[in-house]
């Protein structure tokens, strides 16, 4: 992937971020003058495009975001059935205490 130099400056993404921490002035200035750099990932031995991160990060965050969701759902379906059982018991205890005192 080329990353150019206002691309890098920029830090949209954050592998633009990564670079500017990570590389010394002289690589920078070097950028500047070739107005990009070829940028790959090196994982165990296997050259990846950096957007491949990008996207795992972004799949990661949709997949946390979707059983958060499914999570918060299912305590509200628990709440609401304890809130049901409550309310059962509530007008029972009602209706005997009518019968039991004729009111």
């Amino acid at each position: 992937m080329k990353v150019t130099y206002s691309e890098m400056l920029s830090k949209k993404k954050w592998f633009h971020k990564e670079l500017m921490a990570s590389l010394d002035g002289d690589t920078i200035f070097d950028n500047g003058e070739k107005q990009y750099l070829d940028v790959k990932l090196l994982i165990n031995g296997k050259t990846f495009n950096p957007d491949f991160l990008e996207d795992l990060y972004q799949n990661i965050e949709s997949y946390i975001e979707h059983e958060a969701k499914l999570y918060i759902k299912e305590k509200l379906d628990d709440a609401e059935d304890v809130a049901s059982h409550l309310l059962e018991t509530i007008n029972e205890c009602k209706t005997n205490i009518i019968d039991k005192f004729e009111l």
